[in-house]
């Protein structure tokens, strides 16, 4: 049986030189990274043997966080927080800042971590379906 929550945790790794593959015998899944040339290079070497054997888990694209991040600003109530979270957005670092805003805000920052594990767990029951993992 496939760990749904490491599927989650591998949807919510930016990390750019982590990826994460899944095992479809062993329902294993496994995080590579860039400096692991060995893991890279078995990886390599299976995939050529068996190239239906494992499957990819996407990274996590800006686009998505950022529409997630919008739609959930769109529920705030408290209208000093939601304007000052509409300016995180466009700012640099738009990811960070919103974290840093929601620091100071235990109840909007308990609604976003269960809103985004909401989404996390959509996300990844639709990739399992659409690899035809369930």
């Amino acid at each position: 049986m496939i760990d749904k929550k490491l599927v989650q945790k591998a949807f919510d790794d930016l990390e750019a030189g982590n990826i994460y593959f899944i095992d479809r015998k062993t329902k294993k899944i496994t995080m590579y990274t860039l400096k692991d040339l060995a893991g890279l290079e078995a990886l390599k070497k299976a995939m050529k043997e068996d190239p239906q054997r494992f499957a990819q888990i996407p990274k996590p694209q800006p686009a998505e966080n950022m529409a997630e991040m919008e739609a959930f600003i769109a529920q705030v109530h408290d209208p000093k927080l939601k304007e000052a979270m509409r300016r995180a957005m466009t700012s640099h670092r738009p990811f960070r800042e919103f974290r840093d805003l929601l620091e100071t805000k235990i109840k909007e920052k308990r609604e976003w971590e269960a809103y985004h594990k909401k989404n996390l767990e959509q996300r990844t029951e639709r990739f399992l379906k659409s690899a035809n993992l369930v």
